[in-house]
């Protein structure tokens, strides 16, 4: 119990220092990959993801990780379920867009997450996610959409990735600028499964290089596998059996779901801005009649200063009037 105890402390110091800030742990590069400008991968997403978790109850440190994801619009994000795992909802996500280092991006934050209801960690099938902003994002060189489509992609294109992963996984050096790795060979379920000795879970693709030096890692997660300004796949997982080949989710096996979820919490924000707006009204509305009001008791405290002050004006003159008479009268 007590090692079990001291794993977990050591764990989460570990998750504490990589949010330390935009050079931490988790904001690391593609192994093997190269310097990127932001302009060559305008649609990169850096995730800022903090949520409770059982072990954050337990010690009171918010949980912490990063993770990539891709603008499909102005509002909605596509990520990985599992950068999501284990999160109490609802999660304090924030996207940093418009730079390859993410201190120097604009921050957004969410106002929504979807995970896709089917996700299953044990065997990370539908490894999926949307994040919906709080605000429109401003469409421009450095920040752009990804287009996805219905048709599953072909296995002899040659596919390109980015993050902000590690670029040493057993040392855990990083560093702060987007990275990226090009001409990765996409592979058939069939040759992947072969090359890794185990089945690939439903709706997954499988790209990479069999050079051990050049892979993706911890940190990106979530990104986007591109073929052209395509996005074919999300960043998911790797097995224990290859470093360099890693298990992307199938987007265009989830075209209907992005879809039909982008649509429903583009249609909930909506009515959120409506709701907000209208509680706005009705506030200003209230505050124009407090106003109003305040107003209405002021001209009230005018008009009876007014009347008394004419009141004690007619006392005066009455009060003259009749000193007047009695010294008349008194002659």
């Amino acid at each position: 119990m007590r090692i079990k105890v001291v794993l977990i402390i050591i764990l989460m110091s570990y998750v504490a220092e990589g949010d330390a800030g935009a050079g931490g742990a988790l904001e690391g590069k593609v192994v093997g990959g190269s310097n990127s400008s932001i302009t060559e991968f305008p649609h990169a997403v850096f995730l800022r993801i903090q949520c409770h978790t059982l072990y954050s109850l337990i010690f009171g440190i918010p949980f912490s990780n990063a993770c990539g994801g891709s603008v499909l619009n102005q509002r909605i994000v596509l990520t990985a379920a599992h950068c999501f795992e284990e999160c109490r909802p609802p999660p304090r996500v924030v996207a940093y867009t418009g730079s390859a280092v993410p201190r120097e991006a604009e921050a957004t934050m969410a106002a929504a997450s979807a995970v896709h209801p089917l996700y299953d960690p044990h065997s990370v099938s539908n490894d999926i996610a949307l994040v919906a902003l709080s605000r429109d994002l401003r469409l421009r060189e450095s920040v752009a959409r990804v287009s996805i489509s219905p048709t599953p992609p072909q296995y002899t294109q040659l596919a390109t990735v980015s993050g902000w992963g590690l670029i040493d996984e057993i040392n855990n050096i990083g560093t702060d600028r987007l990275q990226h790795l090009k001409y990765m060979r996409l592979m058939s379920r069939r040759e992947c499964a072969h090359k890794l000795r185990k089945a690939l879970p439903p709706r997954t693709l499988c790209a990479g290089d069999l050079n051990q030096n050049q892979y993706v890692s911890i940190g990106d997660s979530g990104g986007a596998l591109m073929v052209g300004a395509a996005q074919i796949g999300v960043v998911s997982h790797k097995l224990a059996a290859s470093r360099s080949l890693v298990i992307y989710t199938d987007v265009s096996s989830f075209f209907t779901w992005i879809q039909d979820s982008a649509n429903a919490m583009h249609c909930l924000e909506k009515e959120r801005e409506d709701e907000e707006r209208k509680e706005s009204m009705i506030k200003e509305k209230m505050e124009r009649k407090a106003r109003e009001q305040r107003q209405i008791r002021e001209e009230l405290k005018k008009i009876q200063k007014e009347i008394k002050r004419r009141e004690r004006s007619t006392k005066k003159k009455n009060s003259q009037k009749r000193i007047k008479k009695t010294k008349i009268y008194g002659i």
